[in-house]
């Protein structure tokens, strides 16, 4: 019951935040090119970004079973994370990433064909990380993450992983901003809601639709039968056994931005600190302190009453 469902969803939290980190990237990397920020400095400032979301530290926290944050948390996180490198982001510019990237992420969780899929997500996010650092110590701090989260997926159930994508989703069900990109490409509708994909594909052990099999009274399957369906469900088709092949059908977590040659209205700005500034030592500030806790109440002190 409610104790299960608790405790299988507090593996939920490196699904949400290594996905989300890496649609940051995406969205900071258009930016970032779109405002014609040099790219030695952006990519230093991207740079900057992963080392602290992959920080040993902090990966060590992600990964230790705990409850799903609240939003205000999540995006005080991220917020951090971001002000990790010589990037600065007024509040409405943060608001605006955070919303781009909670959408982002929901339209993957929606669309992927079963829940076992957002192991592939996140595999899919996190190589695009290790893409855009060198194979020196930021390198290295991204695939021990990628480690890390590949000994996560391989002992998750999938009904721990039905309960993840649950847990998610439910993090995700009230943001429903509009993204002109997504609007333009035609997976969101003009009220924020999100468009399903069709087809989709089953998993590799299910029967196809359709199937009808008839049982006798001692359980046995007698005859086999197929009904006619329309043109979509037809289209459906199962999952490839083969591992490498199913995961070469998940596209999401790739990066949607790459081909965006527009200026996205109402992207966030992102202002970069002139190579006169000083720069900022290896972040300090992460890991956050997890679970986050508000600060203690200070007991209020009586004034004595003179009279």
């Amino acid at each position: 019951g409610q104790s299960i469902d608790c405790e299988m969803a507090s593996y939920a939290m490196p699904f949400l935040v290594l996905n989300m980190g890496g649609e940051m990237v995406f969205i900071l990397e258009q930016r970032l090119h779109a405002q014609n920020i040099p790219l030695e400095k952006g990519s230093r400032v991207l740079q900057e970004v992963i080392r602290a979301m992959c920080s040993p530290k902090f990966v060590e926290e992600l990964f230790k079973p705990q409850d799903m944050y609240s939003p205000p948390l999540v995006r005080s996180l991220f917020e951090r994370v971001a002000h990790s490198s010589i990037m600065r982001l007024n509040e409405s510019s943060m608001d605006r990433l955070y919303d781009l990237m909670c959408m982002g992420f929901k339209h993957q969780v929606m669309n992927i064909s079963h829940s076992e899929d957002l192991s592939r997500v996140t595999l899919n996010h996190l190589d695009e990380l290790r893409k855009r650092v060198p194979e020196d110590e930021i390198g290295v701090q991204v695939q021990t993450c990628i480690s890390r989260f590949q000994q996560l997926a391989t002992g998750i159930t999938k009904l721990e992983y039905d309960l993840v994508r649950q847990e998610l989703l439910r993090f995700l069900q009230d943001k429903k901003v509009k993204v002109s990109l997504f609007l333009q490409e035609g997976i969101q509708n003009s009220d924020g809601t999100l468009v399903l994909a069709s087809p989709c594909n089953m998993s590799h052990c299910a029967q196809p639709l359709g199937t009808v099999r008839y049982f006798d009274d001692a359980g046995q399957v007698t005859r086999t039968t197929t009904i006619s369906l329309p043109p979509p469900a037809r289209q459906v088709r199962p999952t490839p056994a083969d591992p490498a092949a199913a995961a070469a059908l998940v596209t999401c977590g790739s990066n949607i931005y790459a081909t965006a040659t527009h200026s996205t209205p109402g992207a966030p700005s992102t202002h970069v600190a002139p190579p006169s500034s000083p720069l900022p030592s290896p972040p300090t500030l992460l890991p956050l302190p997890l679970p986050l806790r508000p600060p203690p109440r200070r007991p209020r002190r009586l004034r004595p009453r003179h009279p």
